[in-house]
């Protein structure tokens, strides 16, 4: 009970032989005032031996005996040669000061840091511990609190056999479940009364109970001997939880000494491993050295669910068909992936039973901010949030500090990924026509009029041996500008005059053409045609970047090949041009023909194959692949001996050909079937397997000179057909005339001989 409140109703205390109170209070004062008397019947037995009240009194251990017993377990556990050489974190509860730890920062002279535990601010105090290098913990603080700080502290993988922690003053040795998961670290010191095994039997959850046991047990002797009437006076040592105790005839109560037990691990995996008392005596038995073998690790992972954290980035993780809005099915039956395939693999050949996968919320691998810090899966990583990150890291010195990786799961390159404008096909087909101006094609063809009508004038006024009409002259000098017509050449100077200016006038055309379309193509080509880095960074066409604030940003930044320096320099120095924050943003910028992509070669050929038009060249700088982890875990070795097994086995290459090649079914149409684009497909294409050069002149540039040709192919047909059209009526026409004028001329002969018979007949009469 609580004596102050109790002792203003003196009626209840009238029988009374003793008070008990586990704590400080000042009770001396108050018993003086009430002048209380015991009520016990004189000449009673009880009566004699206890004339008056006693008070006793099972004060909380000094926090100075606490302190030595914990120090001296500290330089026990880390070695006496080590323990000014290591650094301890001290958190400290309510009820506990500065100066109660002032023999630890004494002993660990600029080792010590210290910070006040505050209720709801544990995640805060975590994530400042985590970014220290300290591996050592004392905590200090009531069980409530303790109970909140270690769910949240092993949550965060900091009760990991890596760190050491000591506990005291709380009960809390028979828990090895925090926040539902199971604690199996040796590394966690417990100083607590004991042995603990009774406490526990007796029900006893903290400090309080356990003072409140000890009073029960002295007064059981002295009850027993009042009420039993023994005639022999108690004077006897007693032993409680929290040390000995000395029982004295008039009713006294005196402690000898206290006296704690260390224990070693929490709950069923503890074990005990010392004492401390008062009077001097220490036998503490520093923890045998943890050999973290495959099978033991194994058996640990199985404790606990295994949280892995990944980020959507196809073919190395992507959703299985149809299961994208699954919320009724667990995202690790979801997800698939050549990362995602890895990772399920070797999470079997842990025998790991439960696994959990959740997305990494912003989505992002991981970038550092020196303001804001970490993001990404890194950042859950160094927060413990998640026993792993299975996806396609890229190892970097920078992330190295802070999280660990796998060996790789891939190698890989960078690569450009571009997509070529889209020109019109009937404009491509008839390319061979645009070195020249349309107005200087007929300024040409009337130049060749020209010439032709010169000439059949001059031959009107000095007449050749050959004979040029205006006809014949037409074409022999548009014959003679594509070199196609062989014939005499006229005889009279000035004819000749006009034909030589004609001919040099078609030369210099000719080098003109050539020369212009050569330089025309070899621009184009170089403009919209890339071959890697070198001739990206001559071309005007693409503007080209890889993601903002990516690994692979930072690698162009660090690396000494002098291309790559260059590329990384034209994005340094232009900031105002297209960064793309994601792939989705990075995509769309390819696919409007003038951006070029500086990326993985791997997902740069999975993007061109899920694309159209797309092309993926060059490759430059080496990088690798691998599964982050958490810097506090020990099993990366044994995750490492199986991606070994799966490499050699050949089962990683035949994921990666699996996801890296995806089934016809699932790639886009990229045929387009409206006009004149249509047009593009009917072109037969080349075999690869030919050879041809690229800059080679193909089909899609010079099929519209076949066209013309077979333009002009039927229109000569066509002008024959009109030609022998043309004959066959102007043959019918003459015979019908002919027959006409026949016709008419046997008409005139008739009509002639009737006449000369008339003229007889009238001669004759």
């Amino acid at each position: 009970m609580d004596i102050p409140s109790a002792m203003t109703n003196f009626a209840s205390l009238s029988n009374c032989l003793f008070i008990g109170a586990h704590t400080e209070v000042s009770m001396v004062p108050l018993f003086a005032q009430a002048n209380l008397s015991t009520g016990l019947t004189p000449g009673s037995v009880a009566a004699r031996r206890y004339p008056r009240m006693r008070l006793h009194k099972v004060a909380p251990i000094p926090v100075s005996l606490v302190s030595d017993g914990v120090l001296r377990s500290l330089v026990m556990s880390l070695g006496a040669s080590e323990a000014k050489q290591s650094r301890l974190s001290i958190i400290l509860g309510t009820g506990y000061e500065a100066f109660h730890v002032e023999i630890f920062a004494t002993k660990f002279p600029g080792s010590v840091q210290l910070y006040r535990l505050k209720p709801g601010a544990e995640y805060d105090l975590i994530t400042r511990l985590q970014f220290k290098t300290t591996e050592t913990f004392l905590l200090a603080c009531k069980p409530e609190e303790a109970e909140v700080f270690l769910s949240v502290a092993f949550i965060n993988r900091l009760l990991q056999p890596t760190y050491r922690w000591f506990l005291f003053n709380m009960l809390l040795v028979e828990r090895n479940n925090f926040g539902g998961y199971v604690i199996v670290s040796k590394n966690i010191t417990s100083m607590e009364f004991g042995p603990i095994s009774t406490a526990i039997k007796n029900g006893l959850t903290t400090t309080r109970s356990v003072y409140l046991f000890d009073l029960l047990t002295v007064w059981s002797v002295y009850l027993k001997n009042i009420l039993c009437n023994e005639a022999s006076e108690v004077n006897r040592t007693v032993e409680g939880l929290t040390g000995s105790f000395s029982l004295g005839p008039d009713g006294t109560v005196t402690r000898k000494f206290w006296r704690m037990h260390f224990y070693k691990g929490l709950g069923d995996q503890r074990e005990r491993i010392g004492n401390w008392s008062s009077s001097g005596d220490f036998f503490f038995v520093p923890a045998k050295p943890r050999i973290p073998t495959d099978e033991v690790l194994k058996q640990e992972l199985n404790l606990n669910v295994f949280r892995v954290v990944t980020v959507l980035s196809p073919p190395f993780v992507q959703f299985r068909k149809g299961y994208e809005n699954r919320t009724d099915v667990p995202l690790y039956n979801r997800l698939e992936g050549f990362a995602v395939d890895m990772c399920k693999k070797i999470l079997m050949n842990t025998s790991l039973n439960s696994v959990e996968f959740f997305l990494q919320p912003d989505g992002i691998f991981g970038s550092y901010d020196p303001v804001k810090g970490w993001s990404g899966m890194v950042a859950t990583l160094m927060l413990n949030d998640a026993d792993m990150a299975c996806a396609s890291m890229s190892d970097t010195e920078l992330r190295r500090g802070v999280v660990k990786f796998t060996q790789p799961i891939l190698f890989n390159q960078l690569s450009i990924l571009y997509s070529k404008p889209e020109v019109n096909p009937v404009e491509l087909l008839f390319e061979f026509l645009s070195p020249l101006h349309l107005y200087t094609w007929l300024a040409l063809l009337g130049s060749g009029f020209a010439s032709g009508l010169v000439l059949a004038v001059l031959h009107r006024i000095s007449r050749n041996e050959q004979r040029l009409s205006l006809y014949e002259a037409i074409y022999v000098a548009l014959g003679t500008m594509i070199q196609g017509v062989k014939t005499t050449t006229p005889d009279r100077p000035s004819a000749k005059l006009v034909t030589v200016v004609f001919w040099l006038f078609v030369f210099l055309f000719l080098i003109i053409y050539v020369s212009n379309y050569a330089v025309k193509r070899t621009l184009k080509h170089i403009q919209t045609e890339i071959r890697g880095l070198e001739s990206l960074q001559i071309q005007e066409a693409y503007e080209y970047c890889t993601l903002y604030d990516s690994v692979y940003l930072g690698f162009m930044k660090s690396s000494i090949d002098p291309l790559v320096s260059a590329a990384y320099q034209y994005i340094a120095d232009n900031p105002e041009r297209t960064q793309p924050r994601n792939i989705s943003q990075a995509l769309s910028l390819v696919n409007t023909g003038e951006f070029a992509f500086l990326y993985s070669n791997v997902l740069n050929e999975y993007y061109a194959k899920m694309g159209c038009g797309l092309k993926v060249v060059g490759s430059f700088g080496q990088e690798t692949m691998n599964l982050g982890l958490p810097s506090s875990i020990e099993y990366d070795d044994l995750i490492n001996k199986i991606i070994d097994r799966l490499i050699s086995s050949g089962e990683r290459d035949q994921l990666y050909k699996k996801y890296a090649n995806p089934p016809e079914s699932d790639l886009p149409d990229c045929t387009n079937k409206t006009l004149p684009y249509a047009i593009r497909d009917w072109i037969p294409k080349e075999s690869e397997n030919v050879g041809t050069r690229r800059s080679a002149v193909n089909l899609n540039h010079t099929l519209g000179i076949t066209i013309i040709n077979l333009v002009g192919c039927l229109l000569t047909l066509l002008l024959a057909a009109l030609e022998l059209a043309f004959q066959t009526y102007r043959q019918r026409l003459r015979r019908l005339r002919d027959d006409m004028l026949k016709d008419l001329s046997l008409r005139m002969e008739s009509a002639n001989a009737a006449a000369a018979g008339d003229d007889l007949m009238e001669s004759n009469v």
